[in-house]
């Protein structure tokens, strides 16, 4: 460990600490693998998460797209806040009266055929009876929100928007940051949550998620009410269906950071 004392997280409900190296040698899966010295998994490793990559909102204070294809969101009423880090002014807070990021200027990339949506979230407690809005693309399309009941739902609309394909459960109005990943393949409807499977669902009519406008919004129902109140922070869309591997990955968004830019910099010590 060096004087830094940045960290992996592995998913194993600790944390290893592995220094940066010195000199001109640049870390990558291998050298992290060597330095561990544990088994990790050779898909994860191999995993390109810029594949299929529409667009990247770390939501930094802005709207800004960190992905390199330039589909910035336009930020109303949001206040920059502490992430689940507690860094600072690394998230945006919403507080439910007209606060949200609209995406609807690139909606045509941001409605794919089959999805990936990554997005961390922490939804303020005491606001039950309230849906809150966490991404949605509207008409049809797809969303994920927090219910009235306080559950986590996530839903693609298909076969011409004939049929609702929708997963929900738990109780995640509770003050607490959690990582969520809706996947959409076509036929089964996927979502996680905090690295592990948590529901499932498939469609009795398969195929492309249905869309009829270009209303696509982070912390609201697509061009509609229900404002999420909480902070959004680290917000993925994929126009494919990632892995588990890569779901787990997502998770672990310190690990993907540099392994993307080479920046190791960012590596903090966290415990899942």
């Amino acid at each position: 460990m060096d004087d830094q004392g940045h960290g992996v997280p592995l998913g194993l409900g600790r944390t290893i600490r592995v220094g940066q190296p010195k000199g001109d040698v640049v870390p990558n899966r291998s050298w992290i693998m060597c330095m561990l010295g544990v088994v990790v998994s050779l898909p994860l490793l191999a995993s390109d998460f810029s594949s299929g990559l529409i667009a990247h909102y770390r939501l930094d204070g802005d709207g800004q797209d960190s992905s390199g294809a330039g589909r910035h969101g336009q930020v109303f009423g949001t206040t920059p806040t502490t992430d689940r880090h507690s860094a600072s002014g690394r998230a945006l807070e919403f507080d439910g009266d007209g606060d949200y990021v609209w995406l609807a200027t690139h909606a045509v990339a941001l409605q794919p055929a089959e999805l990936t949506i990554g997005a961390w979230f922490r939804a303020d407690s005491g606001e039950s009876g309230l849906v809150s809005s966490i991404v949605r693309s509207r008409l049809y399309g797809y969303y994920l929100s927090i219910s009235e009941s306080d559950s986590l739902d996530a839903a693609v609309f298909v076969d011409g928007g004939n049929e609702f394909v929708q997963v929900s459960g738990g109780n995640f109005r509770d003050d607490q940051w959690h990582h969520a990943t809706l996947s959409w393949n076509g036929i089964e409807l996927v979502l996680w949550v905090d690295g592990v499977l948590f529901e499932t669902a498939t469609a009795v009519a398969s195929g492309p998620i249905h869309y009829e406008e270009a209303a696509v919004a982070i912390g609201r129902d697509g061009d509609a009410g229900w404002y999420f109140v909480g902070a959004i922070d680290e917000v993925r869309f994929y126009d494919r269906e990632l892995d588990d591997d890569e779901r787990l990955g997502l998770y672990h968004e310190l690990l993907i950071d540099g392994w993307e830019t080479g920046d190791f910099s960012a590596w903090s010590s966290i415990t899942p």
